[in-house]
């Protein structure tokens, strides 16, 4: 006899593709997501780019940016949370030894600091657990958090 399975256990698997190539041109990258025109990657000039466009950790800054804001939406929409506006001032600190090569150091973030100011008639304690949520369920912010970066992003009602 079959059981059945509670549909909020099945997967919902979904694959996305991103295609890129290196421009031939210094530092620069252009990446092509779905139909829209291509992301283009490049560092800094005091880092060896031609800075032609933003470096992947600013675009990983602004990943989670947007995926806070989509994942805000969601979750306010299921609590009944009313707010008119939302924006993002965030920083992320990383050691460049890292990307250098040198042992022991990382590569990636170490820290994220800064402030997200939600524009809402909800109580502070209200806003709290918003973003206790949201950051529970932001797939970016839970892969950042599992490398280990430490967050100190303080949410505010406006």
């Amino acid at each position: 006899m079959a059981t059945s399975v509670p549909p909020n256990t099945q997967p919902k698997l979904m694959t996305m593709r991103v295609q890129g190539a290196w421009t031939g041109s210094g530092l620069r990258t252009d990446v092509k997501v779905r139909h829209f025109d291509p992301l283009v990657m490049d560092e800094p000039e005091e880092l060896g780019g031609s800075d032609q466009g933003p470096n992947p950790m600013e675009y990983m800054l602004g990943a989670l940016i947007g995926c806070e804001s989509v994942v805000l939406a969601i979750v306010a929409g299921e609590q009944g949370f009313a707010y008119t506006g939302v924006s993002f001032d965030l920083r992320g600190t990383l050691d460049l030894r890292g990307l250098e090569g040198v042992d022991g150091v990382r590569p990636y973030f170490e820290k994220i600091t800064g402030t997200i100011k939600v524009e809402t008639p909800e109580s502070s304690e209200t806003l709290q657990a918003l973003a206790e949520e949201v950051e529970r369920r932001c797939p970016v912010y839970t892969t950042l958090e599992a490398a280990n970066v430490t967050f100190d992003v303080t949410w505010q009602a406006v």
